[in-house]
């Protein structure tokens, strides 16, 4: 199911992109506007995970640097049968834990160092639901809305001016 939202929602913007790129420019607005369609789904799909983590200051980590962290994602990556993915720490300015990637195998979770502090077992329910969006590819549908709204905000922008 959620392979079919990412691609009507990837579909869509497409749809959406060469109809304004065809009003605005008739058939080569079209096909440009098509190209950047392509862009911004190649952009989204490939890039998105370091996009979002560069964006929000996260810096990889290794096991010992938080091995709590660790421990409590491998517990739950094994249980779920998934790869380890890559663990950031986040600045205080930023969500308290969130993943990101296109796949299991392009995974990343990032948490806020303070996190520590929180209750264990409420952590590992986070951790568990936020693994549970890559697992199930909920993440992917959530990078093509995100790709849409850029697209189209970059878009306005650009009409706007």
């Amino acid at each position: 199911m959620n392979t079919l939202t990412t691609t009507f929602v990837m579909a869509l913007l497409t749809v959406v992109l060469v109809t304004a790129g065809k009003a605005l420019g008739g058939p080569e607005g079209a096909v440009i506007a098509f190209i950047f369609a392509l862009a911004v789904h190649g952009i989204g799909y490939w890039f998105s995970d370091r996009i979002v983590l560069r964006l929000y200051g996260a810096k990889e980590i290794q096991p010992d640097d938080a091995p709590w962290l660790y421990r409590i994602v491998q517990e739950l990556t094994f249980q779920a049968q998934m790869p380890m993915p890559k663990l950031y720490l986040l600045p205080r300015s930023a969500p308290t834990v969130f993943v990101a990637g296109r796949n299991e195998k392009h995974a990343a979770v990032a948490a806020r160092q303070d996190t520590q502090i929180l209750d264990e077992a409420r952590l590992r329910n986070v951790l568990a639901r936020e693994l549970s969006q890559i697992k199930n590819h909920h993440r992917l549908a959530g990078t093509a809305a995100a790709g849409a709204i850029g697209a189209i905000s970059l878009l306005a922008n650009i009409l706007g001016k």
